[in-house]
């Protein structure tokens, strides 16, 4: 459905820009704006290596070890089906802290690293607990 809302929205543009003879305008409009994502992909790249960078230190180091039995009380209750599994909750560990420092964009692929573990161990749907 969404592919045909863009479809629609993108042939109108091109119609109304050939019925009002602006075509170049439409052309440059579309150059910028495919500029711009670009331009913010590159900003940031820069941060979010670094902060991933800091984090993969933090790992090696212990730190996240550390982390994971402070937050294991919280990380416990929230997975129980992982409460043995430190690599697990070392992950959940860092997307946790990623997040608390605000994070966001450092948090996401940690998140995501946290879920392939998770179902690495227990693949398939997870049952529900209703």
């Amino acid at each position: 459905m969404i592919n045909a809302i863009w479809f629609g929205m993108i042939a109108l543009s091109l119609v109304s820009a050939l019925a009002q003879g602006r075509m170049p305008e439409l052309s440059a409009a579309v150059l910028e704006g495919a500029a711009d994502p670009v331009k913010l992909s590159i900003s940031l790249l820069g941060s979010m290596c670094a902060w991933l960078g800091f984090l993969r230190i933090a790992e090696k180091s212990g730190l996240t070890g550390l982390l994971a039995r402070a937050f294991s009380p919280v990380i416990d209750r929230l997975f129980p089906d992982y409460r043995e599994d430190p690599e697990i909750k070392g992950k959940l560990c860092m997307n946790i802290s990623a997040n608390l420092l605000g994070l966001g964009n450092a948090a996401t692929p940690l998140g995501l690293s946290a879920m392939e573990a998770m179902a690495q161990k227990h693949p398939g749907p997870v049952p529900s607990r209703g």
